[in-house]
């Protein structure tokens, strides 16, 4: 009798597990259904690591881009340097290139060893980035030296040397983890003598080399034509393609080298793709770089400068790193890094966090009129920059094209230095600046495109505290026709 009772109880137990397993097993039949629906195929899957690849190698293509925009006007040697004598212009395609300073700009190779920068006192905020936009060194004023000058000594990567092995007395040491580097300086003040100082000032040798010896060939930017940006179709796996091979791979995480090994992206093989990866490459080009622009343009989260005003910071994280909340732990907060690499370069801590009164710079952008409406160069605005600018160098407002990123093309260059150039001031001592697209003779007017939208920089040389405290408020575009 008792068996009977077990036996019996045993087929309970089982009539319950069996029912509640049948359960489970259908709720997640259930949940699982709407993927035969999903007609998800390997297009797609190529789509969305085309895509992928286009968002975390934007920075190393965009830099690449620069690097063969100088070797097209004969910039290509350590010794050779791009100068703009009489500051850039319109002519010249750069990610929001900046009108207001002598700029020198160079990359130098250290493929056959350490390379050495000598820079003359006096120079101004400068830099040095790796291939990959990686920040190496501030140089001048927000460098080692703190503006007194000085040799830099720069060493490859996959090197036995290490800094040990130099003269600590005699150089500011770094290591960089890639071979090819950019070098970019200024010179503030008058064309003239920021001009002479970057050419009579700057040497780039091989740490072997005699620099006396040293023969500098300068190239004036002013007098160029020249595209320095990535393009936003399959070229631009292209560009990706020619570091893979340069640098080391070590710059690449494994899963990056995967996705574009899946893609016929390799290193020690040739660039060549059938129809169907190109027009899948060309698609997600397309695709990668409208998310881009939307991150940047119509950016979300805490990066507006003031509360109701629609200007914001291009430096979410205040960190050379992008660190999220600046904590490890947090990663790496892409759509920040995505939304700066797109409509500018170069990476330093003097623009970011570095908040050194009077030193480095900070840059606020918009997109937008005092109402959210996107600025259209066929609209005309005004917009009034408060007296008694809080900076201890100079302060700039300029405007750029939201296709190229690059200055509007116009006849007269379209930025406004509030320091140097000769502006009416209002009785307040406010200036009050008009944008649009009819040509009219006045200082306090910058021209724009029609038909083209636009978006505006306001640039800070030397911020006081009135602009970190937030005491001095910039105004707003307001649409007057």
């Amino acid at each position: 009798m008792s068996m009977l009772i077990v036996i019996l109880l045993l087929l309970i137990v089982f009539f319950f597990v069996a029912v509640k397993f049948n359960g489970n097993v259908e709720r997640f039949r259930k949940s699982q259904k709407h993927l035969a629906k999903w007609s998800i195929t390997y297009d797609d899957l190529d789509h969305i690591r085309g895509v992928d690849i286009f968002i975390k190698h934007l920075p190393t293509v965009s830099m690449e881009a620069i690097r063969e925009g100088l070797e097209s006007v004969g910039v290509s040697r350590n010794n050779d340097i791009l100068i703009f004598d009489q500051k850039m212009n319109s002519n010249q395609i750069f990610l929001t290139g900046n009108a207001d300073t002598v700029y020198a700009v160079s990359f130098f190779n250290l493929d056959k060893g350490p390379v050495v920068i000598e820079v003359p006192p006096g120079l101004g905020p400068s830099v040095v980035n790796s291939a990959f936009f990686d920040f190496i060194a501030d140089i001048g004023e927000t460098g080692v030296d703190e503006g007194n000058g000085g040799k830099y000594l720069f060493l490859p990567p996959e090197s036995d040397l290490t800094p040990d092995d130099f003269d600590r007395d005699e150089y500011f040491i770094y290591e960089t983890p890639s071979f090819v580097n950019l070098f970019i300086s200024r010179a503030l003040g008058d064309e003239e003598k920021a001009s002479q100082l970057l050419r009579s000032g700057i040497k780039i040798y091989g740490v072997n080399e005699d620099s006396g010896n040293v023969s500098m060939n300068f190239v004036n930017g002013s007098e160029l034509s020249l595209n320095t940006i990535h393009e936003n179709d399959y070229d631009f796996y292209k560009k990706l393609w020619v570091v893979l091979q340069r640098e080391p791979t070590s710059n690449f995480s494994q899963y990056s080298l995967g996705q574009m090994s899946l893609l016929g992206i390799q290193r020690g093989t040739d660039f060549v793709h059938d129809e169907y990866t190109q027009e899948v490459l060309s698609k997600s080009a397309d695709q990668g770089s409208k998310i881009a622009a939307e991150l940047s343009f119509n950016p979300r989260g805490n990066v507006y400068t003031y509360e109701n005003r629609y200007w914001y910071t291009p430096f979410v994280e205040n960190n050379e790193n992008y660190t999220i909340d600046g904590n490890e732990l947090y990663g790496t907060n892409i759509d920040a890094k995505i939304m700066f690499y797109y409509v500018a370069t170069v990476n330093s801590p003097s623009m970011m966090g570095m908040n050194k009164m009077g030193k480095g710079s900070q840059y606020v952008m918009t997109s937008t009129d005092s109402t959210g409406k996107p600025l259209s160069g066929s609209n005309t605005y005004e917009i009034t920059i408060p007296a008694n600018i809080p900076v201890a160098n100079f302060a700039s407002l300029a405007i750029y094209d939201k296709d190229t990123r690059s200055l509007v093309q116009s006849e007269l260059t379209p930025s406004r230095n509030f320091m140097y150039d000769d502006l009416v001031k209002n009785e307040d001592d406010s200036i009050t600046i008009s944008v649009g697209p009819d040509d009219v003779s006045d200082t306090n007017y910058i021209k724009s495109k029609a038909n083209y939208d636009w978006f505006a920089i306001f640039r800070l040389y030397g911020p006081l505290d009135a602009w970190n405290n937030k005491t001095w408020k910039l105004g707003e575009f307001t649409r007057v026709k």
